[in-house]
């Protein structure tokens, strides 16, 4: 019986240490050059155990000094990583390409999201690339689907048996839970004018988004357009820019069909 709890506990640490590495990798992977200290901040370790981490990546071949002093930045070795997601990576670059076409004739910002279980999560993004942007988003950060333009019109664009799967995923989270009447209504508006808004609570930036559709019934992502809130209204949104915004959702479509 000892044994065995002993296997349990060596386990958990087990999965605690593997999971740490990967917080460090992708903290890398998305910040570029950094720091021990600023990797420590950001994925709340102490300062030892983030070093420890970083050297042993290092040693591997996933982390490369940087020549600019910064401490370390992902090797190309991150790379193989992702090869299994190849069509993927190809279709993200065209998708890009598309995203900065049209944020350099608007301004604005773009960001394409995938559906994560209970939450969106930011694909591509010209938040680097758009003049106008306040809030800075990157690839791999979530956001709850309840919480979102995005999260809702993805939603509102797929099937019932999507949506059901979602909301029992909603339900075991209490302050998701409490929110849901909201966003059933506010998905039934998107269906009814094919966009959805959302102002996230405290936020000066604010979200119009269409849904990406796939083969199937269901959305693959959504695309939203972020713009400051006090500069325009949601109705001068949607009249100006919803649809240039559709026609960019299209070009996503064919990218993503390939």
């Amino acid at each position: 019986m000892d044994s065995e709890r002993d296997d349990v506990t060596g386990d958990v640490a087990h999965i605690r240490s593997a999971k740490r590495v990967l917080m460090v990798l992708e903290h890398v992977n998305q910040a570029g050059p950094t720091t021990v200290s600023a990797i420590a901040r950001a994925v709340d370790l102490p300062r030892a155990t983030a070093g420890r981490i970083v050297a042993t990546l290092r040693s591997l071949g996933y982390l490369d000094d940087d020549g600019g002093g910064l401490g370390v930045r992902a090797s190309r070795r991150v790379l193989n990583l992702a090869k299994g997601f190849q069509p993927d990576l190809e279709r993200m670059s065209t998708i890009r390409t598309a995203l900065s076409d049209f944020t350099r004739k608007i301004k604005w910002t773009l960001v394409f999201t995938r559906p994560s279980g209970p939450y969106v999560e930011v694909a591509a993004t010209t938040a680097t690339e758009s003049p106008l942007t306040i809030e800075r988003s990157h690839p791999g950060e979530r956001l709850p689907m309840h919480d979102s333009a995005c999260g809702c019109v993805m939603l509102a664009a797929s099937s019932q048996d999507m949506r059901d799967r979602v909301y029992g995923m909603l339900e075991t989270e209490p302050m998701a839970k409490a929110s849901l009447p909201d966003l059933q209504a506010r998905i039934r508006r998107a269906e009814s004018q094919g966009y959805a808004w959302h102002r996230r609570t405290g936020r000066r930036e604010a979200v119009l988004a269409v849904p990406v559709m796939g083969m199937d019934a269901d959305a693959v992502g959504a695309l939203g357009l972020r713009y400051i809130h006090s500069a325009m209204t949601a109705d001068d949104v949607a009249r100006n820019l919803l649809p240039q915004l559709r026609e960019a959702a299209a070009q996503i479509e064919v990218a993503w069909r390939v």
